[in-house]
This record gives C-alpha cells, structure tokens and sequence, in this order.
C-alpha cells in the first residue's frame, strides 16, 4: 500500500503534464486580440474611415498563427483525455454515437449541406452589408 501512494506522489499532475494552463492563457490572448481588431472595425465605422489594411492583414496573419500553435496543442490534450457519458440510459442510449461522434453522421452531413447551400443562394442577392447582417443572425 506504502508503495502505491509513493507512485502517486511521484506521477505528475493531469494539468501540468497537459499544459492547460498554456492552452488557457493561448486562448484569452487570442479572444482579446481578435476583439481588439473588432473594435478597431467599430471604430473605423463610426468616424467613417479607411482602415489600413495592411496592418489589419498583419495582424490577422499573426492570430492565425496563434491559433494554428493553439490547435496543435489542443490535439496533444485532447488525445490524453478521454470523456465518457455518466449516465447511459434508454432515453439517451440512441443518440449517444451521434453525441461522441468527432464527425456528423453522413445524413446529417448532407441536410447540414443543404441548408447552408440554400442559406447561401438566399444570402447572393443582398448587398454586402445586408449579407454580413444576415449571415451573423
């Protein structure tokens, strides 16, 4: 018994070994910087100048940059943790394949498609502004 706790002491904590900190602090980085260009786009708006889209370009390169770091690292985390339902019962034993599926299934797939498609067309035919505006809704 001695022996298995001494093992356990020894054995590094799940979030250290995950680095989950780094993953959180990663993602409020990159929240801020995207709502700060958000603003930047507000305010551009509001007194109804040009942006500078070079610097915006830039730093836009720079968040998708993060972000691909950020993703990478999500992988090696979530390849260690495993999540398993509590409760499997008849209610929801028919939809759990679909709730711990990584993909849609292939019908799902295909109505997903079609109302994007149909969204889409219906979305052409409005200016841009109008297009942006429905498409956030």
């Amino acid at each position: 018994m001695e022996r298995a706790t001494t093992q356990q002491q020894q054995a590094p904590p799940v979030a250290e070994e995950l680095n989950l900190d780094y993953v959180k602090r990663q993602t409020q980085s990159l929240q801020k910087a995207i709502s700060r260009i958000l603003e930047d786009f507000e305010a551009y708006s509001q007194t109804n100048t040009t942006p500078k889209w070079k610097d915006i370009l830039g730093r836009y390169k720079m968040i998708n940059l993060d972000l691909f770091i950020l993703v990478e690292e999500v992988k090696q985390v979530s390849k260690a943790l495993v999540v398993f339902p509590k409760n499997v019962n008849a209610e929801n034993a028919s939809i759990l394949p679909v709730m711990l599926a990584s993909k849609l299934l292939p019908e799902m797939e295909t109505d997903n498609n079609v109302k994007i498609d149909h969204l889409l067309q219906d979305v052409q035919s409005l200016p841009v502004p109008m297009q942006i505006e429905t498409l956030k809704v």
